[in-house]
């Protein structure tokens, strides 16, 4: 855990911790390297949404940006302001699901994390929402100013190559049942079920 650093709150969970009422499933480890290859493999994916939407909105008939040393710099600031507003966006979504968030940061990532346990679909929520708000913010804005498409593109690909672990994430979530409890973890998650023994005992009178 030394190097895991955090800016606002306590350090991640590293081992599943015991909820009263439900028992642990499984923990579900994040392969950085995996997540970082399906962001990569998303980017084309976005790119041909973003073209073909876009231009809908806007009537343009494509994508256009210069390359010069101040807009290189602007890139620089922007992406830094993007890997930001991502994790505050989970951030939001934890706040939203009545609890407190914890930011970081690892060996190559930032991290938001929450010490208490969530349902799945507000886990799902936490995981889904900066992908949902960045990329779907920067249509709205390239379609309404078609003088950002190129910036608009340049940010929500960025968001998209750091979004693969939410988006694999994502993919192991939807398995699991609306009942089950989830603790979110340094190396990933741990998935809890309704304890059998528990549901199934008499209800004192």
């Amino acid at each position: 855990m030394q190097e895991i650093r955090p800016w606002i709150g306590k350090p991640p969970i590293v081992d599943p911790p015991g909820i009263p009422g439900y028992q642990l499933m499984r923990a579900e480890q994040l392969n950085l390297l995996r997540a970082s290859i399906l962001g990569l493999l998303l980017v084309p994916v976005w790119w041909i949404v973003f073209a073909l939407v876009v231009p809908l909105l806007n009537g343009t008939e494509g994508v256009s940006g210069t390359i010069s040393i101040v807009n290189f710099m602007l890139a620089l600031i922007f992406a830094a302001g993007i890997v930001v507003l991502h994790e505050l966006l989970h951030g939001v979504a934890i706040l939203a699901s009545g609890n407190r968030p914890s930011f970081g940061a690892g060996p190559g990532f930032f991290y938001t994390t929450c010490h208490e346990p969530l349902t799945r679909n507000a886990y799902i929520g936490v995981v889904v929402l900066p992908v949902i708000v960045i990329n779907s913010g920067a249509i709205i804005i390239a379609g309404i100013w078609p003088g950002t498409m190129g910036w608009m593109l340049f940010l929500s690909i960025l968001n998209t190559m750091g979004a693969g672990g939410d988006i694999w994430m994502l993919i192991r979530l939807l398995r699991v049942p609306k009942s089950a409890m989830l603790v979110d973890l340094a190396s990933g998650y741990a998935v809890y079920h309704p304890d059998q023994a528990t549901a199934a005992s008499p209800v004192d009178s």
